[in-house]
């Protein structure tokens, strides 16, 4: 990925973003952070997942609710 100005290509914006990317992740606080979304990132997809099957049974139920009232 290459960042843009105007449609010109800047390949030495890409280093240097690259560099402080680097050098964030070498910051303590930044790996801390890193590794605490790491290791509950099972956690969070698991919520994801259940969230999700949740808000899909709720529509589905609301829907044939809605078209059995209408039926009749």
């Amino acid at each position: 990925m290459t960042c843009t100005l105007d449609g010109h290509h800047r390949p030495g914006a890409q280093r240097a973003g690259v560099e402080q990317l680097l050098d964030r992740l070498n910051e303590p606080r930044t790996l801390e952070a890193l590794y605490c979304l790491l290791d509950h990132a099972k956690l969070l997809a698991c919520s994801a997942v259940s969230l999700d099957d949740l808000v899909r049974q709720r529509l589905t139920r609301q829907y044939w609710r809605t078209h059995s009232a209408n039926r009749l």
